[in-house]
């Protein structure tokens, strides 16, 4: 028989044999595509741990604390997106209880009780002069009637008082009324433009001033904070919850438009006819003593408008005495250090007059801190103060020693450059020995808050104690002469 030759190739006659089905081909490719979407998750592998947990401790194990094992099954169900985000949160509390000192205390915050419920709003008969009325009669007389609060909104009240270069009592009275009580807030506005227009006319220096018949006393102004729920002469006795509710006990709208009254009328010395010097420092204390109403903190330029205009006031031979005065009166108002450092800082740049001030103030303070026999007046004796603190000792009040160290910098930043050479070598040492005796890591309250206060200080008396551009002492003085 004749040899058949293989019609295939000799490298395919064993491949065909080999060769896989096209159906199992495709079977093979969606199983790998199927096994390609299937990614292991961190729940898979939890899921996995807790079962093979589970089978662990079966037969060595409780059922009860099985029982246990599955209640708690419902930790390795969460999403990767939570689990992430309760790492992230985990590892950022982590971080911050590393960074904060456990006995670390936040320092409270500023205010007092100044304002307590609001008393009735007093009426008032019509205002108006006799021929001021008189006119608005014979206006309704012939069919046009019209209001003195409508004069007032025009601006024809303004233009009356200034033909007649006077204006008499009671449309004073009824426009401080209005301004003072009025709830129309155009109307409020408009009497304060009235008033504050007037006042600015009075200038004794001209052949004919301006004459006002009347203006509000000291009582006066003192009778309409009452009235807002003003306490004069309540102390801060105790550190208070500044709660939203706390807060709601702010005073009407109306006192943005008195502190504007006074700011004006007290911008100019043409008023001591009108005002006593007494009378104006007790104005000037209790100026001081809205500042630590938190209710009041969105309309504290004002405030602090007043507070210039009342410094600037005085001449130069009554503001030595006033100063003394004014510092002691507001001092026995706080009685708590973070509330007199407040307000030292509300007198900060307003001139050499509100260093004065300061100073004065600062030195009130810093005895209510450390009681000595001979009272502190000098830079020296001031930082001369810190000398026997111990601060290794193990009964030792950083607390105290911080506000003491925050009320010193201000009434030597106050005093020219510290040309006191020994005290300004006195005032470094204890500084350095803040940042050196103090650790970084330790948790006592106030610790690193004093100390980090001490090498912000060092900083700034080293490198700018000489050649202080922010300090108040650069600024000039705008004291009228």
């Amino acid at each position: 028989m004749m040899e058949v030759e293989s019609v295939l190739p000799e490298d395919d006659d064993e491949d065909w044999m080999r060769a896989t089905p096209a159906s199992q081909e495709v079977e093979e490719d969606e199983g790998a595509k199927k096994r390609q979407k299937k990614v292991l998750t961190l729940d898979d592998l939890l899921k996995a741990e807790r079962k093979e947990t589970v089978r662990q401790l079966k037969g060595k194990k409780s059922k009860k604390q099985l029982a246990k094992l599955n209640a708690k099954s419902h930790l390795y169900s969460s999403s990767d997106e939570e689990s992430e985000k309760d790492a992230r949160k985990k590892a950022m509390i982590m971080t911050l209880e590393r960074q904060v000192p456990v006995a670390e205390e936040v320092e409270p915050e500023y205010g007092a009780p100044v304002f307590a419920a609001r008393l009735e709003f007093p009426s008032l008969t019509r205002g108006g002069a006799p021929s001021l009325q008189r006119a608005l009669q014979a206006s309704k007389e012939a069919g046009r009637e019209t209001t003195l609060e409508e004069l007032a909104r025009s601006g024809f009240l303004r233009a009356w008082a200034f033909g007649a270069n006077r204006c008499d009592e009671s449309t004073l009275r009824w426009a401080y009324h209005q301004m003072a009580y009025a709830i129309d807030d155009s109307l409020e506005r408009s009497a304060c433009k009235f008033l504050c227009d007037l006042v600015s006319r009075i200038d004794m220096d001209t052949r004919a001033p301006f004459q006002m018949d009347w203006l509000p006393t000291l009582v006066d102004v003192k009778q309409t904070l009452v009235v807002y729920g003003y306490k004069e002469g309540s102390k801060d006795g105790k550190i208070l919850d500044f709660s939203s509710g706390n807060i709601e006990r702010r005073p009407p709208k109306n006192l943005r438009s008195v502190l504007e009254f006074i700011a004006t009328c007290f911008n100019t010395r043409d008023m001591q006819p009108y005002y006593s010097v007494v009378d104006v420092e007790a104005l000037l204390v209790i100026m001081l003593h809205l500042t630590l109403e938190r209710g009041l903190l969105e309309i504290l330029d004002k405030v602090q408008d007043c507070i210039l205009a009342l410094i600037r006031y005085f001449s130069p031979e009554d503001w030595g005495e006033v100063c003394l005065h004014a510092a002691a009166s507001i001092s026995g108002l706080t009685k708590r250090p973070h509330n007199g450092i407040f307000i030292l800082g509300v007198l900060s740049g307003l001139g050499n007059r509100s260093m004065d001030l300061q100073k004065r103030l600062a030195l009130h303070e810093l005895a209510k801190l450390v009681p000595q026999k001979k009272s502190i007046s000098t830079a020296r004796e001031v930082a001369a103060s810190f000398e026997k603190i111990n601060l290794k000792a193990k009964e030792i009040d950083f607390v105290k020693i911080y506000y003491q160290l925050v009320i010193a910098d201000i009434f030597l930043w106050c005093n020219e450059g510290l040309s006191d050479e020994i005290a300004r070598l006195k005032w470094l040492k204890f500084l350095g020995s803040c940042s050196r005796k103090i650790s970084i890591g330790d948790d006592r309250a106030f610790a690193t808050k004093l100390r980090n206060t001490a090498c912000f200080f060092i900083v700034k008396y080293e490198h700018d104690g000489h050649d202080r551009e922010d300090s108040p002492a650069n600024f000039v003085e705008e004291d009228f002469e």
